[in-house]
């Protein structure tokens, strides 16, 4: 249940960051083959370098792909180990985002952890 629940807050991380770049008419651009969308985030808290990470959207003429990378960093970085990747594919159609599959992989203690939502038509979530 938790590792689900990881998922889904890692999902609409993913999802919000897209949707701030899909919504400002990244989605309505006209050259299918033009080049990712890549944005570097880099997070401070009380001054610190604490997480860097790497959102890049991928936009086709009838499908996207949308991928999160962040790793701990400065001195958090050097005590914890932590790193995550999140991953979105999916058909564009008529204008809207349809989901075809989501997959979450999480490193802590040198442990991996991964989530796989596939998704189906009907609504239908097969998790692994």
């Amino acid at each position: 249940m938790f590792r689900f629940l990881g998922a889904v807050r890692a999902a609409a991380l993913v999802l919000c960051s897209a949707g701030v770049l899909l919504g400002s008419g990244a989605l309505h651009r006209a050259d299918a083959d033009s080049s990712p969308i890549a944005v570097d985030y880099d997070v401070f808290a009380g001054g610190m370098h604490v997480l860097t990470s790497v959102l890049e959207i991928n936009l086709e003429d009838r499908s996207y792909n949308a991928r999160l990378g962040a790793e701990l960093a400065g001195m958090p970085g050097w005590f914890a180990d932590w790193a995550a990747e999140v991953q979105s594919d999916g058909a564009i159609q008529r204008g809207e985002l349809n989901p075809a599959q989501y997959s979450a992989e999480r490193v802590r203690r040198g442990e991996s952890q991964k989530t796989v939502l596939d998704f189906a038509g009907e609504g239908e979530v097969g998790v692994t």
